[in-house]
């Protein structure tokens, strides 16, 4: 078996790091910077540090084998047409392998339980990984950021969001007042 291709990657502050190809090609966008040939040397990313870019790796590397299943998929994997075969073979009566429902029912649990812990993070952290999934592309840890986001904005006040978020309220107290008034709605 031929060993994986390594690219190095470059961080905004300089730091380098060595990551598989199938690691970083969960992500899109260095993935299309391979593609056009950017990947001989150093891969740049300006948009991201060194401080969460190992959050991000850690990601992709958890979620290499949903990528590369998908590949196979796309690629139209040899096992998935003998399974289509057998199931013309059989008819209706065609019926999944109890194991292998089982197998993936466990490895969807188990991914849970790793997503909720992954996800465990500062609010700094959560936005820098936001950020940088929206940069990379990574569809499935963009989502998860802004679902994370999200549930700390769920059934929160306008005030009590920008005390969260430590947003500054700009308006004055009689503007305050005028956008309540007509907007009595959206205060509800």
């Amino acid at each position: 078996m031929a060993s994986a291709k390594v690219f190095v990657l470059r961080t905004c502050d300089g730091e380098t790091f060595e990551v598989d190809e199938s690691v970083v090609y969960v992500s899109e966008t260095i993935k299309n910077m391979i593609e056009a040939g950017c990947g001989e040397d150093v891969i740049p990313l300006p948009n991201i540090s060194s401080k969460i870019f190992p959050k991000v790796i850690e990601y992709c590397k958890k979620h290499v084998s949903d990528f590369e299943s998908l590949k196979k998929t796309s690629n139209g994997d040899e096992k998935d047409k003998d399974k289509d075969n057998d199931s013309s073979k059989k008819g209706k009566e065609a019926v999944p392998d109890v194991d292998e429902d089982a197998e993936e029912k466990a490895r969807v649990e188990e991914l849970k339980e790793w997503e909720t812990t992954f996800m465990d993070i500062d609010q700094q952290v959560l936005f820098d990984l936001l950020q940088a999934a929206n940069y990379l592309n990574i569809t499935g840890l963009l989502v998860m950021a802004a679902e994370k986001a999200a549930s700390m904005i769920r059934g929160k006040t306008p005030e009590q969001i920008r005390e969260t978020f430590n947003i500054k309220n700009d308006f004055t107290p009689e503007e305050y007042e005028e956008i309540r008034r007509e907007n009595a709605w959206a205060f509800e």
